[in-house]
């Protein structure tokens, strides 16, 4: 609002009003220190206050437009609130105001207030949707540790797993760059443009992901010395190289991953990737118990089962984008809202604008 503080000329003092908007209640040190500024600055005795709302009227701007009236207004006896007075009266009347407000709150106004619920219902399967590949790495390492007749089976593999970790987070930015650009597209009414940008984060991913296999590939050896494989022994170094040559071929289906979450992260779909995460997470654990305990593949066992299951995963995402298969939540999949259409994101071969890349 604008508080007018008038005296021979005047002055004007604007509070930005966006907190007390987007909070049910305030706190109470907030407020207090909203009525000090205003009295600090007062020129006179005689200075007469008024607020002009000029935004929606909340809860807690009828509390501070009452609050602060009452404080600024003079008293019988000529003087005003003392401080303690005043924050008495304050503290007390929010309390009493935002309860009786909110009891006649409209569906919409109580849906607002629910914003961090929304925010939280967002965040927590978008933070388990990251531990798809760090979870398979945990079960893989435990089954080689467990199983194995040679500590240089374990040795080779955590080598291998912590480059491997270190290559694919390297590219985190796919799904942390394409969701602020499929969200923004989506809120400036540009469907077309969000299901582009889509497409052409998808291609991205599996571009890259090509490249980093090949770099694995080739310069595999170099990059297992530098981890600390020569000083572990030739055999360690063994299965380090056997779990890496698999493992690297799964470089594409994991950073699709990342830009398929990212993708439908910006059409608030983290519903989907915790599915994929837990179908990903068995399949991978049944395959260990196969290949390591069964089999006695050791680290190349592991790592085939890993590849596996996130190719596999990946092929579940690039389904649900592409409207196949079913969505666990938000407007992409073959289960949209009711009345709305099936949406498509797939690979795309255009080229994005360089300001956009």
């Amino acid at each position: 609002g604008v508080c007018r503080l008038e005296s021979g000329k005047s002055q004007t003092l604007k509070a930005h009003s966006r907190l007390l908007t987007s909070t049910p209640r305030m706190p109470t040190a907030v407020s207090i220190f909203l009525c000090a500024f205003v009295i600090v600055h007062q020129p006179s005795p005689s200075t007469s206050f008024s607020i002009t709302p000029s935004i929606q009227t909340s809860p807690v701007n009828k509390c501070i437009h009452s609050s602060l009236s009452l404080a600024m207004s003079p008293r019988n006896d000529g003087h005003r609130l003392a401080p303690l007075e005043m924050t008495r009266l304050l503290s007390t009347s929010q309390e009493q105001d935002v309860d009786n407000d909110i009891e006649r709150q409209s569906p919409d106004e109580q849906e607002e207030t629910s914003t961090g619920k929304k925010i939280l219902s967002l965040a927590i399967p978008a933070l388990g949707a990251l531990m798809i590949d760090p979870l398979m790495t945990l079960a893989d390492t435990a089954f080689v540790g467990r199983f194995s007749t040679t500590a240089d089976a374990l040795a080779g593999m955590g080598s291998s797993a912590a480059l491997l970790t270190f290559s694919f987070f390297t590219f985190n930015f796919f799904c942390t760059a394409t969701t602020p650009l499929v969200g923004t597209r989506r809120s400036s009414g540009d469907q077309a443009g969000a299901i582009l940008i889509g497409g052409q984060a998808l291609s991205l991913s599996l571009a890259v992901g090509c490249l980093v296999t090949a770099t694995l590939l080739l310069l595999g050896q170099p990059l297992l010395q530098i981890m600390g494989t020569g000083i572990t022994g030739a055999e360690a170094n063994q299965y380090a190289l056997d779990f890496l040559t698999i493992r690297a071929f799964a470089a594409p289906a994991v950073l699709c991953i990342s830009a398929s979450t990212g993708v439908l992260r910006g059409y608030l779909d983290t519903t989907t990737p915790i599915y994929v995460l837990v179908f990903a997470n068995i399949l991978n654990l049944l395959l260990d118990v196969v290949l390591i305990t069964g089999l006695d593949m050791g680290p190349m066992g592991a790592a085939i089962a890993t590849t596996t299951a996130e190719w596999l995963s990946a092929i579940l995402f690039l389904g649900v984008l592409a409207g196949k298969l079913p969505a666990g939540d938000g407007q992409l999949g073959s289960n949209p809202p009711k009345g709305k259409s099936t949406l498509s994101v797939v690979p795309s071969l255009s080229i994005p604008e360089w300001n956009e890349i």
